[in-house]
Formats: structure tokens, sequence, C-alpha cells
């Protein structure tokens, strides 16, 4: 395993770290406000600023070295942000639908 394979697998894994922050942030701003899709919306935000930075950070390192890697590191990291959006959406309207029912 190179320290590029790690790089790609800790640069894939900080989208997902976005998606819990988020979470959280959405659960904890409903109760407070009872507003959703605002608070939803500022979560898909936060984890497409954590994508960005993941993604920056991946063609600094990589993008002199040798293109392919860093499109082979590109998609990585999209297709993290892609499954932590959909994780977090589908997790907040579960919940939201959980909360209106108790």
């Amino acid at each position: 395993m190179s320290p590029y394979d790690l790089q790609i697998l800790m640069l894939s894994i900080l989208p997902l770290l976005g998606a819990a922050i988020g979470y959280f942030y959405v659960t904890l701003m409903i109760r407070k406000t009872g507003l959703f899709a605002v608070h939803l919306f500022t979560a898909i935000a936060l984890v497409l600023l954590f994508g960005v930075i993941a993604l920056i950070y991946w063609g600094v390192q990589t993008y002199t070295v040798d293109p392919y890697l860093f499109i082979g590191g590109a998609v990585s990291v999209l297709t993290g942000v892609f499954v932590s959006e959909v994780i977090l959406v589908i997790a907040s309207v579960l919940r939201r639908k959980r909360e209106k029912r108790i």
C-alpha cells in the first residue's frame, strides 16, 4: 500500500466526517428552531466544504506527480462526497419523519 493509497482513503473519509457533523447539526438545530430545510441545506454546504478542502489538498499533493493519480483520487473524493450527501439527506429525512410521528 503506497502513501497515496492511504491519502485517498483518508480524503474519502473526510466527507463522511462532514456528513456526521452535519447530521448532528441538523438534529440539534431542528430541536432548537423547528426549521428543517434551512438547516439541511447548511449541513449539505458543510459536506461540500469538506469535499472541496479534500479535493484541493489532493490536487496540491498529486497533480505535479501524475495527472492520472490526481484524477483517480478526485473521483474517489467526489464519490465520497456524493455518498455522504445521500446518507445525510436520507438520515435527516427519516429522523424528521420519526419525530413527527411521536
